[in-house]
């Protein structure tokens, strides 16, 4: 360096150049104490050099508003004295008490020997940075908190889907509440979930399912009169949610603590109406060992829940009142036709004894059409027995097909040689290769479906006219074709044909009697052996029934 520059460097105070500085600087001793602080550090938070020159310097304004920033001031203060440098990012305070983020060295300054004899503090301000630090790391966790919140409504959307799966398959109250009670507990990671249903009298609430108890342990009636100042009265009475966040909020509410059974250690409580049409059939609650604050998200989740119970548990109890009706039908039809058929028996028998007597006797048609009036009518009453019982038979899954080898051509010609001499305006007529058609079949059975499509070819024939009867082979099954020349079978009834008492609007509406279970009969006992039935209609033209049934693999 030149002799001159030196001596204009010289000219400069010491002072002069600490204020010449945009970065905040000082000096301090090695003992900690403040000797010099240049003008952008006074300046910024509005000191005067008294307020701070010649104090320690962990105690001056910008640190002393946090004693943890103080204490972290001393410790960089030792590490100074012990010739290390430290660097950090701190808050200190400022003018008007508002705190500025800098980045703060404190370096040691030596003499020739390598003694530390001053401590060098210097900062910049870098709240800017901060700031913008600061709101990305906000925008990130907000982003995260999104996208977990997201990923929480997906996983319990899914959940839901799988819930309402399993309570469309739930056919008892029973069935529904474990579904429910433990499923909530998985996803809401509860402490509890208990489901009280509500007596059919509404006197009291049992509890029906419950985490903390097994599906063989006997209810737990909860006798609660419905003007209590009770949450679970209260939900009855108002068919409205109530969300309690903690134990706090419970006492302020119904004055205690101890009001529900299955949840006096619960903090967080959720408790929701199961209400179908008006009427809240039960309550589930869900527990949190831990104060909830239930956001809305998880409260709109909790009530979908609720909904979808409610209807399955409305289900449960409709399926149970229908199984039960079903169970008294099947009771009285068992009673009732085993009790008519032994006054029908005698009857007929005694009808069709009087009959042969007058044909003996070679009385006139005025004598003989009477009584034969009577054994038709009794053997319709003996049929229409037959298909109530092998109705109930079906749905209680006891009607028995007894499988044996007999020729299908043989029983048809057996079938039209019976059923021809009572025809008066119709003709029964077979269309079949002579060869037998044997077949691996329950043949009472069989005749059974075949006497009941004849029959309704000739019932709803009432012009009269031929019937065609058509038995053909091919190498898989043998089909039975019957066709009549009838009033036909609307269209929009086929699909509908062969359902449990079903009936075409053109045979409702004309004198043709039926119970309208025949031809689901039919199909059950075609089906039952492995078979088909279809049926191909033109209204006022006709019908034709095809019947195909499987050979057996040993044909």
């Amino acid at each position: 360096m030149q002799s001159g520059q030196a001596d204009i460097l010289d000219s400069f105070s010491a002072q002069a150049l600490l204020d010449s500085l945009f970065a905040f600087v000082g000096v301090v001793t090695f003992d900690g104490i403040l000797i010099e602080a240049n003008q952008s550090a006074l300046k910024v938070a509005g000191l005067q050099p008294a307020e701070v020159i010649g104090k320690p310097f962990h105690e001056t304004y910008w640190w002393s508003y946090d004693p943890d920033v103080q204490a972290q001031l001393r410790l960089a203060l030792a590490r100074g004295q012990a010739g290390e440098t430290s660097r950090y990012d701190v808050m200190v305070r400022v003018a008007d008490e508002r705190l500025m983020m800098i980045d703060f060295m404190l370096a040691p300054l030596c003499d020739a020997y390598g003694n530390v004899r001053y401590l060098i503090p210097s900062a910049i301000d870098v709240s800017e940075r901060y700031n913008i630090q600061h709101e990305r790391e906000f925008l990130l966790a907000r982003e995260r908190i999104a996208r977990q919140m997201a990923e929480q409504a997906v996983r319990r959307v899914e959940r839901l889907q799988v819930i309402t799966s399993a309570l469309s398959e739930a056919v008892t109250s029973l069935d529904v509440a474990s579904v429910v009670v433990e499923e909530v507990r998985q996803i809401l990671e509860a402490q509890q979930v208990t489901m009280y249903i509500r007596r059919a009298d509404g006197s009291a609430l049992d509890v029906l399912q419950s985490t903390s108890t097994s599906s063989s342990d006997e209810p737990v009636p909860l006798t609660l009169p419905l003007d209590s100042a009770h949450p679970l009265g209260e939900i009855l009475q108002t068919a409205l949610p109530v969300f309690l966040v903690s134990q706090a909020d419970r006492q302020a509410r119904y004055q205690s603590a101890t009001l529900l059974p299955l949840a006096v250690d619960a903090h967080g409580l959720a408790l929701l109406p199961l209400e179908i049409e008006g009427e809240v059939m039960g309550v589930c609650m869900v527990s949190f060992a831990e104060p909830r604050q239930f956001p809305q998200d998880e409260r709109a989740f909790l009530w979908a829940i609720a909904v979808q119970c409610a209807q399955a548990l409305q289900r449960a109890r409709l399926y149970s009142t229908m199984q039960e009706a079903i169970a008294m039908r099947d009771h009285f039809i068992a009673v009732a036709s085993h009790d008519l058929r032994t006054p029908l028996t005698v009857m007929l028998g005694q009808a069709q004894l009087l009959e042969r007597r007058m044909q003996q006797a070679q009385l006139g048609e005025a004598f003989t059409r009477p009584i034969q009036a009577i054994v038709q009518q009794n053997l319709r009453l003996n049929r229409m027995l037959t298909a109530l019982l092998d109705l109930s038979r079906i749905q209680t899954g006891q009607l028995v097909i007894e499988r044996d080898w007999f020729d299908l051509r043989r029983l048809v010609e057996r079938i039209v040689a019976e059923v021809s001499p009572t025809l008066s305006r119709h003709t029964l007529k077979l269309v079949a290769a002579p060869d037998p058609l044997p077949i691996f079949a329950d043949e009472l059975r069989i005749e059974e479906v075949i006497q009941n499509i004849i029959s309704n070819a000739v019932k709803y024939s009432p012009a009269g006219g031929p019937v065609t009867i058509v038995l053909q082979q091919t190498p898989e099954h043998i089909c039975l074709n019957i066709t009549d020349q009838g009033i036909g079978i609307p269209l929009e009834a086929q699909q509908h044909l062969f359902e449990q008492f079903y009936r075409a609007a053109n045979a409702q509406h004309s004198s043709f009697s039926g119970l309208g279970i025949g031809l689901y009969i039919v199909r059950e006992i075609v089906q039952q052996h492995g078979g088909l039935i279809t049926c191909t209609s033109h209204e006022g033209q006709g019908t034709t029934f095809t019947i195909c049934l499987p050979l057996s693999d040993h044909n």
